[in-house]
């Protein structure tokens, strides 16, 4: 292949890409924004309750609970309202269904209340996105700070 057929070959490549790159989806951008700082928000008023509460010696599953059942109840709310939304056609074999995937919701979002509490909300923010190696880093800050109190 001569250099003149390759650069031709590459050229329209470039531009599809290029005209895919300007389109930005605003409003995508829009909604993770306003989702990131709604869950900022969120994260400072729940690390109050729990500083509030007691801190990990206070209320954490409490909180974590009475969280949940506010949703609950306004998703209730929300289908008993005359301009809510539409009651659900669920049998039992549907709720039976979504029980390890409620549990598991539930387990995570009470997990998620006590990592609050646990640990500073700077660390908590920035140690999600690392979760998988979350571990691997935790085992070794634990073994540097046991040998820096054993000196």
């Amino acid at each position: 292949m001569t250099p003149a057929a390759t650069s031709t070959a590459v050229a329209p490549a470039l531009s599809r890409g290029g005209a895919l790159a300007k389109k930005v989806d605003v409003p995508l951008l829009a909604a993770f924004f306003f989702w990131y700082l709604g869950n900022y928000y969120y994260n400072i008023t729940n690390k109050l309750a729990l500083k509030a509460a007691g801190g990990k010696a206070g209320f954490p599953m409490t909180i974590s609970s009475l969280q949940l059942g506010v949703g609950c109840l306004y998703a209730l709310f929300m289908w008993v309202a005359p301009d809510g939304r539409a009651k659900p056609t669920v049998t039992v074999a549907d709720i039976t269904a979504m029980l390890p995937v409620a549990f598991c919701a539930m387990g995570a979002h009470s997990a998620s209340v006590f990592a609050l509490v646990l640990v500073p909300l700077v660390s908590d923010r920035l140690s999600r996105p690392l979760s998988p190696h979350l571990p691997l880093s935790s085992a070794s800050s634990s073994t540097e700070s046991r040998s820096a109190r054993l000196r």
